[in-house]
């Protein structure tokens, strides 16, 4: 074709995609406007068009005639209509051509079905429709449902339609009513068993079921006497002696504590801040606190989230609402001298809207950042009214009286230990000064100008020295009436937040608004359009809801937030929170992602039994633990782990969906720790109070890390016992250190918030039962404490079953562990153990902050001055260390670290 000819071809097949209207709609114009198009918006425009002089490669996808025109690469052969197998703009999306595959990331890459659309619409002549005519196609052809929200941010994703189906978590709840008077979650479950065609497994054995319910209802084993009291009851009716020993169960402060968890481990509990310089948190505990109290009193769920994001704006005299709202901050942040303000109050402004839309309303709202979302009804500016509601939220370390029933044990022990710290690092640096002083005196030499006096290595622990003592300084106010809070005001500028942040005496005096905009792209330095604060529109126009207006200003938007999330004809919020609570039991939520309700999220498996609960919770006062006393009085709850069809189960339900069977689970990593402490008898049940600081493996306590710019002082445990050996729960947490043996058995990072925990199964888990120092210590405390007991040595075996795993032994169980004693005792009578010698400091070697060159220094450990360690080897006789080897299988055994 000679050139003249070509350009006439381009002219005429460029005016092809008129399409007039009334007249018929081929397939090629239906491709376009219900696939093509929205294939092209979400995939192709952002480099190719939505920058018009920004234009990748100089392609230009925004009319027919410019992607007819090519680009750098690609003349005309980039789109031959009628010809979509030779047309590069098909070609390059499978990814045939090696040097030119579109879109380029992997993980934009377009499915099979996707480049077929292309390829076909291609072949129809590839018509080009404007969109208006867009519009009157997807009316009249489009699949789907369209979704009344706030202005998006392009007519595209605005006029978008949805699967209909994922959009369930928006719409008002569809409640069935129940026949008869059985238990409504078994009704929902058997009824769909009864559709799959199969029958349920029968119950679980009495000691399944005590384990069951005492870990799932307090995360901590029965006691033997509880053990033999619910299995005589559960002979007589099964019903009823679970009824009561969950009513039993719950009324023990042990109950809060292990909700607690749960909710931490949503929130991302910490007590310290994370990132380079992990400031510590030294009143976070009192939020940790704060929500063991709530789930022990029962506190309504609605009050317990307004609380959270708002109960300054309810009440700020009440010091335990300055308390809850410590969960707006419990996410990593920080602010240094080094840092922009602007970029890091963006970082938390971005944090606390992902972490309210995660934690109460199973939406990750951090993907409606830099544009509209791209599976759920989110547009940007959804994302930026509800930020605007915590715009005017600064931080404050707030006075807050302590409550009487706050725990305040051990406050002594914790402020002696800083003194001690300090005290220490300040004779290293009268040291250090003298040194200087000496240096600077000596006349001989030459002159040494603007010299310190201090080599390279002085200087770099001159330096951490004084970051360190800045860091513990700051851990007095871990036993102060202080809370880790926020108020409402006007925005301060602060170079550093290194040190208590105090309320201003006027929050709208001195500072500025936050500007309540959307910003391009996500970056703080690119505003663009206002926004109102508010919340998600999608919910308000599918769920019903009826909402006035957020305020602005001075009002007090997070409270207005608050009662928008726990409105009662909000279609998320039960939904989410009975889901949470069915996955705190079962393992798995009704909705199989507690965090996310949106188009990426699992369905429900039992959406009528989710909808059912979740109206139910709120027409039963928002009260959790009646919930979980719906949810273990049912026979679903009661069932084995064992099906005497297992085979025909796999069959039918892969996926074990159905609930014909209780899903079996390994402990998590505190449970298994805690119980360890339960059976050997040295938990301490204290409930709240400051952070424990239990033993940890010395090479990980030890090891350099580095803080603010130079090296943290190294971890030290408490110094006794009885502070050390409480809940893990109250275990410290931080960010920069984790303890080796809960992240072995999967306990969550605080950095994200964890919907579910995951259970993997690795050789280090097996290793560290067997061989770990924390297990070895248990064993032994735990042999001593069955030979203090007095009883003859199969009745001491015996015992030892009923302790660690709430059973008897069998005859062949008793035999091999008499043996293996026997055996044991023989081989320590021979051994003789020194007493382990702990020093009270260390020498460390590091590298300094300004030259990268390794220094050595020496650090004292004062805990260990007062450190009395837990029973050992050398403090026991060879009959209980013998003893000891029989309870580390005990601890080993699959029996004790899983339940049924």
């Amino acid at each position: 074709m000679g050139k003249t000819m070509k350009s006439i071809f381009l002219v005429l097949v460029s005016a092809l995609p008129v399409l007039l209207v009334g007249e018929e709609v081929g397939r090629g114009e239906k491709l376009f406007a219900l696939q093509v198009k929205p294939l092209f918006a979400e995939k192709c425009s952002a480099c190719h068009g939505d920058e018009p002089d920004k234009l990748k490669g100089g392609f230009d996808m925004r009319t027919r005639e410019s992607i007819l025109a090519g680009g750098e690469y690609f003349g005309a052969d980039v789109l031959i209509p009628g010809k979509g197998e030779e047309s590069y703009l098909y070609l390059t999306t499978t990814r045939a051509e090696e040097d030119y595959e579109m879109p380029p990331k992997e993980a934009d890459r377009i499915t099979e079905e996707q480049q077929w659309w292309i390829r076909d619409w291609i072949d129809e002549g590839a018509p080009w429709l404007d969109d208006k005519q867009v519009a009157a196609i997807q009316d009249d052809y489009a699949e789907g449902v369209q979704v009344t929200t706030s202005r998006a941010l392009s007519e595209d994703w605005q006029n978008r339609r949805y699967d209909p189906d994922k959009l369930w978590a928006y719409r008002p709840l569809q409640v069935e009513e129940v026949p008869g008077s059985r238990n409504a979650i078994d009704w929902f479950i058997d009824r769909k068993l009864a559709e799959a065609g199969l029958d349920p497994a029968p119950d679980a054995a009495p000691v399944e079921m005590v384990r069951r319910m005492s870990f799932g209802l307090t995360g901590l084993p029965p006691e033997p006497e509880a053990v033999k009291s619910f299995s005589e009851a559960y002979a007589d009716d099964p019903g009823k002696a679970v009824k009561d020993f969950a009513d039993r169960l719950m009324a023990t402060p042990q109950y809060g504590e292990r909700f607690a968890g749960h909710w931490l481990d949503v929130t991302r509990y910490a007590d310290t801040s994370g990132f380079a310089n992990d400031y510590a948190r030294p009143n976070a505990w009192r939020y940790r606190d704060y929500v063991v109290r709530s789930f022990n009193e029962d506190k309504p769920y609605d009050d317990f989230v307004r609380e959270q994001v708002a109960g300054d704006e309810i009440d700020a005299d009440d010091p335990e609402n300055l308390i809850a709202v410590g969960f707006l901050r419990m996410g990593p942040w920080e602010q240094t001298g080094m840092s922009v303000f602007a970029e890091t109050r963006q970082m938390w402004l971005d944090d606390v809207t992902d972490s309210v839309g995660q934690t109460f309303l199973a939406h990750a709202m951090q993907c409606a950042k830099c544009h509209d979302h791209k599976f759920d009804p989110v547009p940007t500016r959804d994302y930026y009214s509800m930020m605007a509601v915590f715009s005017t939220t600064q931080f404050a370390e707030r006075d807050a009286d302590f409550l009487p029933e706050e725990n305040r044990s051990y406050f002594a022990a914790s402020d002696r230990w800083v003194k001690a710290k300090l005290a220490g690092y300040r004779r290293q640096q009268t040291k250090l000064d003298e040194r200087v002083k000496a240096r600077r005196k000596q006349e001989t030499g030459e002159a040494r100008t603007g010299d310190n006096g201090l080599d390279p290595g002085d200087e770099a622990s001159l330096s951490r020295m004084k970051k360190n003592m800045s860091r513990h300084q700051w851990e007095f106010d871990r036993t102060r009436p202080i809370a880790f809070s926020v108020y409402t005001g006007k925005t301060i500028e602060r170079k550093s937040v290194g040190a208590r942040v105090r309320l201003p005496e006027n929050p709208w005096g001195a500072g500025k608004f936050d500007k309540d905009v959307i910003y391009s792209g996500g970056s703080v330095y690119a505003p663009d359009e206002p926004v109102k604060p508010g919340a998600l529109s999608a919910a308000v126009s599918l769920g019903g809801m009826e909402v006035n207006p957020f305020p602005a200003g001075q009002g007090k938007r997070r409270l207005a937030l608050a009662e928008w999330i726990v409105n009662e004809k909000n279609p998320l919020t039960a939904r989410v929170i009975v889901n949470r609570v069915w996955s705190w039991h079962f393992g798995k939520g009704l909705a199989g992602n507690p965090n996310n309700f949106g188009g990426t999220g699992l369905f429900p498996t039992h959406p009528g039994l989710l909808d059912y609960l979740a109206h139910w919770f709120v027409e039963n006062g928002w009260s959790v633990k009646r919930l979980n006393q719906l949810i273990v009085s049912s026979n679903a709850y009661r069932r084995s782990s064992r099906h005497p069809q297992d085979s025909l189960v796999g069959e039918l339900d892969p996926a074990r969906e159905l609930y014909a069977t209780f899903a079996p689970r390994r402990l998590a990593a505190e449970e298994i720790r805690d119980a360890m402490l339960v059976a050997s008898g040295e938990m301490n049940f204290q409930v709240g109070g400051i952070p424990a600081r239990p033993d940890m493996n010395p090479e990980v306590a030890t090891q350099p890390r580095q803080i603010m710019g130079g090296t943290a002082s190294v971890f030290e445990p408490d110094s006794r016992p009885e502070m050390r050996n409480r809940r893990s729960l109250y275990a410290e947490r931080a960010r920069g250190l984790r303890d080796p043996f809960l992240e072995t058995f999967n306990q969550p990072g605080p950095d994200n918030s964890c919907e579910l925990r995951e259970t993997s199964t690795v050789a280090p888990q097996a290793l560290t039962l067997f061989n770990a120092g924390e297990v070895r210590d248990r064993s032994i405390a735990f042999a001593h404490r069955l030979i203090k007991e007095g009883l003859n040595d199969e009745a001491t075996v015996d015992r030892a079953f009923e302790l660690a795993l709430g059973r008897r032994c069998s005859p062949v169980e008793l035999k091999a562990c008499l043996k293996h004693w026997s055996e044991a005792v023989s081989e320590e009578e021979g051994k003789v153990y020194e007493v382990k010698e702990l020093s009270t400091w260390i020498k460390r070697t590091v590298m300094a902050e300004k030259t990268g060159e390794p220094y050595s220094f020496i650090e004292s450990m004062p805990a260990y001055n007062t450190y009395v360690p837990d029973l050992q080897m050398a403090d026991v006789d060879a009959r209980t260390r013998g003893l000891s080897h029989v309870c580390l299988v005990l601890f080993n055994l699959n029996e004790f670290a899983y339940l049924d």
